[in-house]
This record gives C-alpha cells, sequence and structure tokens, in this order.
C-alpha cells in the first residue's frame, strides 16, 4: 500500500440509526483509492433501555465473509454516547465495508469518524 497523501479526518457517517437487522452502515470508497482509517465510532442510546449492538468488517464485498469487531457491545440507556475505542486506528481496504445489527430497531444512532486515504 502507497503512503496515503490525504490525511483529512472527517465525519464518515455523521449520525444514523442502527436497525434490527445485518444492515451495511459503510463501505470504504473505491476512488480516491487506498482505503479507510477509522479514527473513531460513538453510539448512542435513544431508546432509555439497554440496547446491545454488532459490529462486523466485511472485506472486499464478501457478505459471507464477516469479521467480527465487537459482538456484544451494550448500550445504556441514559444517553450518553458510547466510544469504541478498540476499533479506532483500524485500516479498511477499498471496498471493505461496516455492518452493524441492534437488539432493538431505531434504538441507536452510530456516528463513524475517519480518513478517506488518498494515493
Amino acid at each position: 500500500m502507497a503512503t496515503p497523501t490525504d490525511n483529512q479526518p472527517k465525519a464518515l457517517i455523521p449520525g444514523t440509526e442502527i436497525p434490527n437487522a445485518n444492515t451495511l452502515i459503510y463501505s470504504s470508497p473505491a476512488a480516491p483509492g487506498v482505503g479507510t482509517r477509522i479514527t473513531g465510532i460513538w453510539l448512542c442510546n435513544t431508546s432509555g433501555a439497554a440496547v446491545t449492538v454488532k459490529l462486523w468488517q466485511t472485506p472486499n464485498v464478501a457478505v459471507a465473509n464477516r469479521y467480527a469487531l465487537a459482538m456484544s457491545i451494550v448500550i445504556p440507556g441514559d444517553g450518553w454516547p458510547v466510544s469504541v475505542p478498540q476499533i479506532n486506528g483500524k485500516i479498511m481496504n477499498v471496498d471493505d465495508e461496516i455492518w452493524a445489527w441492534a437488539s432493538a430497531a431505531t434504538s441507536v444512532s452510530m456516528h463513524l469518524d475517519g480518513i478517506e486515504m488518498a494515493p
């Protein structure tokens, strides 16, 4: 992989509700073309009751080949955001995807920040 020349962080997902089904949340774009570096994931429960969230990375659009990032993140119902620092710095290749699932639909908002690296 070439050394990236673009290292500007941005909101990759400024906020989206996670459904109660395995759902594509983010796809690392083919252009500019060298991948994405995750710099932060925050989950906020908007329901008032605890909700469990699962996150996967799917390499190169191979849906049958999911790799777990976090299988049981319990998000308390107090409304405070939960950071997932274990995933910070994770490198995604071009076309890799992040998938998510929540134990209760429309109860957790996910924010994802990162760098879509350019050659």
